[in-house]
Parts: C-alpha cells; sequence; structure tokens
C-alpha cells in the first residue's frame, strides 16, 4: 500500500538525518577535514533528495490527500537543504578563523536541532496521512 511505502520512506529519511548529525560530530570530535565533510554531506543529501521524490511521487499518488502532505513535505526538504548547506559554511568559517569556538558551537548546535526537528516533521507527515 501506497502510505506504508512513504511511511517506510519517511524512517529512512528520519535515519539519514540523523545519520548526517550524528557523523559530522564524530568529524568533529576528529578533526576531520573540510573536504572529507562535504563529500560525505553531499553523498547523504543526493540520497535524501532520492528519497524525496520517491515520496513526493507516493504523496501525488493519493490524490487531494496527498496534496497537502506535498506542501509539507516541500517545506521540509527546504529545512534539511538550508540547514546543511549552513552547517557546511558554518564549517568553513571556523577552520578559517572566521568564527570563535564558542560562536561555531552555538551555530553547529542549533542548526543541528533544526535539522533533528525536520526529520520529526517527517514522521508526524506520516502519522497524519494515516489518521486523515
Amino acid at each position: 500500500e501506497v502510505s506504508e511505502k512513504v511511511r517506510l520512506i519517511a524512517a529512512q529519511r528520519r535515519d539519514n538525518i540523523a545519520a548526517i548529525v550524528r557523523q559530522l560530530r564524530e568529524f568533529r570530535a576528529q578533526n576531520v577535514g573540510i573536504t572529507r565533510i562535504v563529500n560525505y554531506v553531499n553523498t547523504r543529501i543526493r540520497n535524501d533528495q532520492s528519497l524525496s521524490s520517491e515520496m513526493r511521487s507516493l504523496l501525488a499518488s493519493l490524490g487531494a490527500r496527498g496534496e497537502q502532505a506535498l506542501k509539507v513535505l516541500e517545506r521540509i526538504d527546504e529545512e534539511v537543504s538550508q540547514c546543511v548547506r549552513d552547517l557546511v559554511e558554518v564549517e568553513r568559517m571556523y577552520r578559517r578563523g572566521r568564527l570563535d569556538k564558542r560562536e561555531y558551537r552555538s551555530r553547529v548546535s542549533a542548526l543541528e536541532e533544526r535539522l533533528l526537528r525536520a526529520s520529526e516533521e517527517l514522521e508526524r507527515l506520516y502519522r497524519q496521512l494515516g489518521s486523515s
């Protein structure tokens, strides 16, 4: 069934986003270079965009019920993209000495929280679909 596929994809995306946050934390602890961070993030984001595209197709097949969900999904996708772009930029700025450690940690923490909230919204989106 379509809603079950949507649920599975939402779970995959949630896990993918959580993995990005987890891995970036590990990279920071290991003092990994920006090139490796960017390569990792780009790979994960391509995977997330592929899952999002599949999810969009499934939601579109639900007609009116999926239309509202598509609008929410679009907002979530934009939030994820923006957070990831901002995270990479903060990493670059810190490594270039344009941010002090306190500001860097503050920004990273806020962006990670936004990413995790976006991943939780995917779960809510699915639950709303199931209850309508």
